[in-house]
Protein backbone atom coordinates (compact mmCIF):
# COMPACT_ATOMS: atom_id res chain seq x y z
CA UNK A 1 0.00 0.00 0.00
CA UNK A 2 1.37 3.42 -1.00
CA UNK A 3 1.66 6.24 1.52
CA UNK A 4 -0.54 9.31 1.16
CA UNK A 5 0.87 12.80 0.71
CA UNK A 6 0.71 14.79 3.94
CA UNK A 7 0.06 18.05 2.04
CA UNK A 8 -2.75 16.61 -0.08
CA UNK A 9 -4.40 15.29 3.08
CA UNK A 10 -3.93 18.77 4.63
CA UNK A 11 -5.92 20.35 1.81
CA UNK A 12 -3.06 22.08 -0.04
CA UNK A 13 -4.24 22.36 -3.65
CA UNK A 14 -1.34 24.11 -5.41
CA UNK A 15 1.41 22.28 -7.28
CA UNK A 16 4.92 22.73 -8.64
CA UNK A 17 4.84 23.40 -12.41
CA UNK A 18 6.42 20.07 -13.40
CA UNK A 19 5.23 17.55 -10.82
CA UNK A 20 6.44 13.98 -10.71
CA UNK A 21 3.84 11.27 -10.13
CA UNK A 22 0.23 11.58 -9.07
CA UNK A 23 -1.48 13.77 -6.50
CA UNK A 24 -1.71 12.16 -3.06
CA UNK A 25 0.73 9.35 -3.92
CA UNK A 26 3.81 10.02 -1.81
CA UNK A 27 7.04 9.51 -3.70
CA UNK A 28 9.42 10.47 -0.91
CA UNK A 29 10.01 11.65 2.60
CA UNK A 30 11.17 15.24 3.21
CA UNK A 31 14.79 15.31 4.33
CA UNK A 32 14.00 18.05 6.85
CA UNK A 33 10.53 17.45 8.37
CA UNK A 34 10.11 13.76 7.43
CA UNK A 35 6.57 14.10 6.02
CA UNK A 36 5.64 11.96 3.04
CA UNK A 37 4.96 14.12 -0.01
CA UNK A 38 3.80 13.63 -3.55
CA UNK A 39 5.70 15.17 -6.45
CA UNK A 40 3.17 18.01 -6.59
CA UNK A 41 4.16 19.26 -3.12
CA UNK A 42 7.87 18.48 -3.01
CA UNK A 43 10.94 18.63 -5.21
CA UNK A 44 14.25 16.85 -5.47
CA UNK A 45 17.40 18.95 -5.28
CA UNK A 46 19.42 17.38 -8.08
CA UNK A 47 22.72 18.79 -6.84
CA UNK A 48 22.42 17.52 -3.26
CA UNK A 49 20.18 14.50 -3.84
CA UNK A 50 17.64 15.74 -1.30
CA UNK A 51 13.86 15.50 -1.40
CA UNK A 52 12.17 18.49 0.29
CA UNK A 53 8.54 19.35 0.74
CA UNK A 54 7.51 22.79 -0.47
CA UNK A 55 7.24 24.23 3.06
CA UNK A 56 10.75 23.16 4.04
CA UNK A 57 12.02 24.47 0.70
CA UNK A 58 10.46 27.87 1.47
CA UNK A 59 12.03 27.87 4.94
CA UNK A 60 15.42 26.95 3.43
CA UNK A 61 15.14 29.82 0.93
CA UNK A 62 14.28 32.31 3.68
CA UNK A 63 17.13 31.00 5.81
CA UNK A 64 19.55 31.26 2.88
CA UNK A 65 18.54 34.91 2.43
CA UNK A 66 19.08 35.76 6.08
CA UNK A 67 22.07 33.66 7.16
CA UNK A 68 25.52 34.90 6.16
CA UNK A 69 23.95 38.13 4.97
CA UNK A 70 24.93 41.68 5.76
CA UNK A 71 22.46 41.80 8.66
CA UNK A 72 23.89 42.72 12.03
CA UNK A 73 23.04 40.67 15.09
CA UNK A 74 20.83 43.56 16.29
CA UNK A 75 18.91 43.55 12.99
CA UNK A 76 18.43 39.79 13.23
CA UNK A 77 16.99 40.28 16.74
CA UNK A 78 14.48 42.80 15.35
CA UNK A 79 13.37 40.24 12.77
CA UNK A 80 13.15 37.54 15.44
CA UNK A 81 10.77 39.67 17.53
CA UNK A 82 8.46 39.79 14.49
CA UNK A 83 8.40 36.01 14.04
CA UNK A 84 9.82 33.42 16.43
CA UNK A 85 10.35 31.07 13.47
CA UNK A 86 13.22 33.36 12.43
CA UNK A 87 15.18 32.67 15.62
CA UNK A 88 16.48 29.41 14.21
CA UNK A 89 16.56 30.61 10.61
CA UNK A 90 18.91 33.52 11.30
CA UNK A 91 21.54 31.35 12.96
CA UNK A 92 24.31 29.81 10.93
CA UNK A 93 23.66 26.07 10.92
CA UNK A 94 24.92 23.01 9.11
CA UNK A 95 21.57 22.70 7.31
CA UNK A 96 21.92 22.53 3.57
CA UNK A 97 21.42 25.98 2.09
CA UNK A 98 22.06 27.34 -1.37
CA UNK A 99 25.32 29.12 -2.09
CA UNK A 100 23.88 31.26 -4.88
CA UNK A 101 20.50 31.84 -6.43
CA UNK A 102 21.83 30.36 -9.67
CA UNK A 103 22.67 27.16 -7.77
CA UNK A 104 19.05 27.02 -6.56
CA UNK A 105 17.72 27.38 -10.12
CA UNK A 106 20.08 24.74 -11.53
CA UNK A 107 19.23 22.21 -8.82
CA UNK A 108 15.42 22.54 -9.01
CA UNK A 109 14.35 21.89 -12.61
CA UNK A 110 10.75 21.18 -11.53
CA UNK A 111 10.38 24.93 -10.90
CA UNK A 112 11.92 26.15 -14.20
CA UNK A 113 8.72 27.76 -15.51
CA UNK A 114 8.52 29.96 -12.40
CA UNK A 115 12.05 31.42 -12.63
CA UNK A 116 11.24 34.19 -15.18
CA UNK A 117 8.30 35.32 -13.02
CA UNK A 118 10.39 35.20 -9.83
CA UNK A 119 13.00 37.47 -11.47
CA UNK A 120 10.24 40.02 -12.17
CA UNK A 121 8.83 40.07 -8.64
CA UNK A 122 9.12 43.22 -6.60
CA UNK A 123 8.58 43.27 -2.86
CA UNK A 124 6.44 46.11 -1.53
CA UNK A 125 8.29 47.02 1.66
CA UNK A 126 5.38 49.26 2.73
CA UNK A 127 3.41 46.06 3.48
CA UNK A 128 5.93 45.23 6.23
CA UNK A 129 6.18 46.66 9.74
CA UNK A 130 8.54 49.66 9.50
CA UNK A 131 11.61 48.18 11.18
CA UNK A 132 11.43 44.79 9.46
CA UNK A 133 10.82 46.31 6.03
CA UNK A 134 13.72 48.72 6.44
CA UNK A 135 16.07 45.90 7.45
CA UNK A 136 15.02 43.46 4.73
CA UNK A 137 15.09 46.07 1.97
CA UNK A 138 18.83 46.49 2.62
CA UNK A 139 19.60 42.87 1.70
CA UNK A 140 21.77 42.47 -1.40
CA UNK A 141 19.94 41.55 -4.62
CA UNK A 142 21.23 37.97 -4.60
CA UNK A 143 19.74 37.44 -1.12
CA UNK A 144 16.46 39.13 -2.10
CA UNK A 145 16.08 36.61 -4.93
CA UNK A 146 15.74 33.85 -2.33
CA UNK A 147 12.93 35.79 -0.59
CA UNK A 148 11.20 36.36 -3.94
CA UNK A 149 11.41 32.64 -4.74
CA UNK A 150 10.04 31.72 -1.31
CA UNK A 151 7.14 34.14 -1.75
CA UNK A 152 6.25 32.88 -5.20
CA UNK A 153 6.36 29.22 -4.15
CA UNK A 154 4.03 30.09 -1.27
CA UNK A 155 1.70 31.94 -3.64
CA UNK A 156 1.50 29.06 -6.11
CA UNK A 157 1.24 26.17 -3.67
CA UNK A 158 -0.05 27.33 -0.31
CA UNK A 159 -1.88 30.42 -1.53
CA UNK A 160 -3.41 28.72 -4.57
CA UNK A 161 -6.75 28.08 -2.89
CA UNK A 162 -6.94 31.55 -1.38
CA UNK A 163 -8.06 30.22 1.98
CA UNK A 164 -5.07 28.37 3.43
CA UNK A 165 -4.00 29.98 6.67
CA UNK A 166 -0.29 30.76 6.94
CA UNK A 167 0.73 30.62 10.59
CA UNK A 168 4.09 32.41 10.28
CA UNK A 169 3.86 36.24 10.37
CA UNK A 170 7.03 36.48 8.25
CA UNK A 171 5.81 34.09 5.55
CA UNK A 172 2.35 35.65 5.56
CA UNK A 173 3.73 39.18 5.13
CA UNK A 174 6.17 37.99 2.48
CA UNK A 175 3.32 36.46 0.50
CA UNK A 176 1.17 39.60 0.85
CA UNK A 177 3.97 41.95 -0.22
CA UNK A 178 4.98 40.51 -3.58
CA UNK A 179 4.09 42.22 -6.82
CA UNK A 180 4.87 40.96 -10.31
CA UNK A 181 5.95 43.59 -12.83
CA UNK A 182 3.41 44.38 -15.52
CA UNK A 183 5.51 42.87 -18.34
CA UNK A 184 5.65 39.48 -16.67
CA UNK A 185 3.38 36.60 -17.61
CA UNK A 186 1.52 35.43 -14.51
Amino acid sequence: MAADCFWCKSGITGSVPFPVGNLNEAIGCCVKCQVFSCGHHAIRNTAKQEFKCYKCLVITLISTALVDSTLTSEEKKVLQTFDRELTDLTKTTNETKYGTYEEFELSTPELRDWFPVIRDIEIDWLQWPTNQGRILSKLPDDKLMFLKAAAYILSEIEGADGVTEIESPFRYTLLQSIQVKANSIW
